[in-house]
Parts: C-alpha cells; sequence; structure tokens
C-alpha cells in the first residue's frame, strides 16, 4: 500500500524560496562571485572546444579527443582510459558486458565471456588489457 505524501505544496515553495535565498547570498560572497567566474569561464571553454572534449560518465573526469577512450555505442556512454572496464572486470560479471553478432548487441554470458577471454590471451592478451580501448590517431597539440 502506498503512503501519502507527507509534504505539501506549501512546503515544497517553502523549501524551494530557502534554497533560492541562500544561493543568491553565496553568490554576493567573494567566494560565490570567485565561483561564478570560474564556472562562467569553463563554460566559455567547453563552447568553443565543443564535440573536442566528452565527460566520463563514471568519473566525471574531461575526455579530449585526443586522450584514449571507450564508448559504449548502445547506452551512449563514453569512459576515460582509467575508467574504461577491463578483461577481468568481464571476467569476474560479464552479463554487464556485450558483443556483436550479426550486428546485432548480445549480452554476454558466463560461457560466451570465458570463450572470448580465452581467444583474448590465446592471443597474447591479458585480463589487465582494457575492453575496447579507442586510442585516438591524432598527433599531440604542437607535433604535427
Amino acid at each position: 500500500m502506498t503512503q501519502a505524501p507527507t509534504y505539501t505544496k506549501a512546503d515544497y515553495r517553502a523549501a524551494e524560496a530557502a534554497v533560492d535565498a541562500a544561493h543568491q547570498a553565496m553568490r554576493e560572497t567573494d567566494e560565490g562571485v570567485a565561483y561564478s567566474t570560474a564556472l562562467d569561464r569553463l563554460h566559455d571553454i567547453q563552447d568553443e572546444l565543443g564535440e573536442a572534449v566528452s565527460t566520463c560518465e563514471a568519473c566525471s573526469s574531461p575526455v579530449f579527443d585526443d586522450e584514449p577512450y571507450s564508448h559504449d555505442d548502445e547506452g551512449g556512454i563514453t569512459l576515460c582510459e582509467e575508467c574504461t572496464p577491463t578483461w577481468a572486470d568481464m571476467q569476474a560479471d560479464p552479463t554487464h558486458f556485450y558483443h556483436y553478432v550479426d550486428g546485432e548487441p548480445v549480452d554476454y554470458t558466463p560461457e560466451t565471456a570465458a570463450k572470448a577471454i580465452e581467444e583474448h590471451l590465446a592471443a597474447g592478451g591479458s585480463l589487465a588489457d582494457k575492453l575496447a580501448l579507442v586510442i585516438p590517431d591524432i598527433a599531440p597539440e604542437g607535433t604535427a
């Protein structure tokens, strides 16, 4: 049985007004002005860089287009190199991974994951290798 909400619209409006007032007071402090200035600069940089930078879904670090990353096409998730899962991660829990069969995504089972891992290791790979890591073929700035 669902319990009726205990908060009212008036509670919501009062809480929202308190947050707005606190935010306004914070903005008027030296720290608030510094934060706002820094945030504006960051937004300007992000606007200028556009798609040259994305954000890691796991740690929120920036991922620049000349840095290794992984991207899950099905989920639309980008991960930085550090957060990209390894073959050991897939071995530990294969149900979080998928592969393509006849152009369609298919979840790994423990059996299909074990076979893929065996093939990866037989080809000289390691469980510490990153899965689907993309290494951009872009010359670092100033070297081209």
